[in-house]
C-alpha cells in the first residue's frame, strides 16, 4: 500500500517550475499579440494620417493652379479681343472669372494661413484688373484701338503678370509639400510593411516557444501520471506489484470467465520460510526467491509476476483454470 499512498501524494502535483514557464510563455506570447496589433493600428492610424494630409496639399495645389490657369486664360482673352475683337469671348472671360473666383474662395476658406492670406491679396487685386480688362474690350468694341492698347500695355497686362506669378509660386509651394508628403507616405508605408515582417516573425518565434513549452509541460504531465500510476499499482521498495493491482487482474479475470463462460483458478504458492529469508538476507534475496525470478512462472501465471510482499510466506496469481 506504500505505493499507493505515493501515488496520493504526488499524482495531483505539478511542477511549479513548469508551470511557471507555461505562465510565462502565455503572457509572452499574450505581450507579442498585443504589441504587434497595437503597432499595426498605430501605424495605420500614422498612414491613414499622412494620406489627409496629403489629399489636402493636392487640392490646395490644384486649387492654386486653376487659379493661375484662370488668370493666364482672362489674360489670353484680352491680347486674343485685341488682335480680333468678338463679342463670343465675353463669355469666355466671365466663366474665368467665375472659376477663379471660386479657386480663391475655396483657398480663403479651406487654407493654411498663408495661403488663405495670399489668396485674398489676389482677390483684391483681381476685381480692379478685371474692370479694367474688360474697359479695355469696350473700348476695342467703341473702334478705339489705340486707347485699349495703351491701357493693356499700361495697366492690364502688368498686373496680370503679376497676378500669374503670384499664383504659380503658390501652385509651386504646394506642389512640392505633396511631393514630401508623399515621400514621407511612402517611407512610413515601407516602414508599416517592414515591422508587419518582424512582428509576424516574432509572432511565429514566439508561438513556437509556446508550443515548445507546452509539449514539454505535457510530457512532463504524461510522465508524471505514469510514475503515479506504476505507484499506485507497484509496491515501493521491491518494485513489484501490490495489492491493487492484484485485484485489478483478478477482476480483470473475472469479468473474462464471465464473458466466456470459461472457469479461473486462484493459485496460492506457499514459499517455505521465505519471510526468515525476507528478514535475515533482506528483500534482494527474497525478491530472488520470488516465482518470478524462476523460468515461465510468468507464463504460467498469465503474462502477470506475482509479489512475495502480499504475504509474509505465500504468493498469489490469478490465470484460467
Amino acid at each position: 500500500m506504500a505505493g499507493t499512498d505515493g501515488a496520493r501524494r504526488t499524482g495531483g502535483s505539478v511542477d511549479p517550475r513548469s508551470r511557471v514557464l507555461i505562465w510565462m510563455a502565455t503572457a509572452g506570447l499574450a505581450t507579442v499579440l498585443l504589441g504587434s496589433t497595437a503597432a499595426a493600428v498605430w501605424a495605420a492610424a500614422g498612414v491613414d494620417r499622412a494620406v489627409r494630409q496629403v489629399e489636402h496639399i493636392s487640392a490646395h495645389r490644384d486649387a492654386w493652379a486653376q487659379a493661375r490657369y484662370q488668370i493666364s486664360q482672362e489674360h489670353s482673352i484680352g491680347h486674343a479681343y485685341l488682335a480680333r475683337p468678338n463679342r463670343k469671348l465675353r463669355p469666355a472671360l466671365d466663366e474665368a472669372s467665375r472659376a477663379l473666383t471660386a479657386a480663391l474662395r475655396y483657398l480663403i476658406g479651406h487654407g493654411e494661413p498663408d495661403d488663405g492670406g495670399l489668396a485674398r491679396d489676389i482677390q483684391a487685386r483681381h476685381g480692379p484688373s478685371l474692370q479694367l480688362l474688360k474697359r479695355m474690350l469696350d473700348t476695342m468694341d467703341a473702334g478705339d484701338a489705340e486707347r485699349a492698347n495703351d491701357i493693356h500695355v499700361r495697366q492690364v497686362h502688368k498686373t496680370y503678370v503679376d497676378l500669374g506669378q503670384q499664383a504659380a509660386v503658390a501652385a509651386d509651394r504646394e506642389q512640392a509639400k505633396a511631393t514630401a508628403g508623399l515621400a514621407r507616405l511612402r517611407q512610413r508605408h515601407l516602414a508599416l510593411r517592414l515591422g508587419s515582417f518582424v512582428a509576424g516573425g516574432v509572432g511565429v518565434v514566439a508561438l513556437v516557444i509556446f508550443l515548445l513549452v507546452l509539449a514539454g509541460y505535457q510530457r512532463r504531465l504524461l510522465r508524471q501520471a505514469a510514475d503515479s500510476r506504476h505507484q499506485a499499482l507497484h509496491d515501493g521498495l521491491t518494485g513489484l506489484p501490490n495489492r491493487a493491482l492484484f485485484a485489478d487482474r483478478v477482476e480483470q479475470a473475472t469479468r473474462t470467465a464471465d464473458r466466456e463462460l470459461q472457469p479461473a483458478a486462484l493459485l496460492l504458492l506457499d514459499l517455505d520460510r521465505f519471510k526468515d529469508v525476507n528478514d535475515t538476507l533482506g528483500h534482494h534475496h527474497a525478491t530472488s526467491c520470488s516465482p518470478r525470478s524462476r523460468p515461465g512462472s510468468s507464463r504460467r501465471c498469465g503474462g502477470w509476476t506475482p509479489s512475495p510482499g502480499w504475504a509474509a510466506t505465500s504468493s498469489r496469481c490469478c490465470c484460467p483454470a
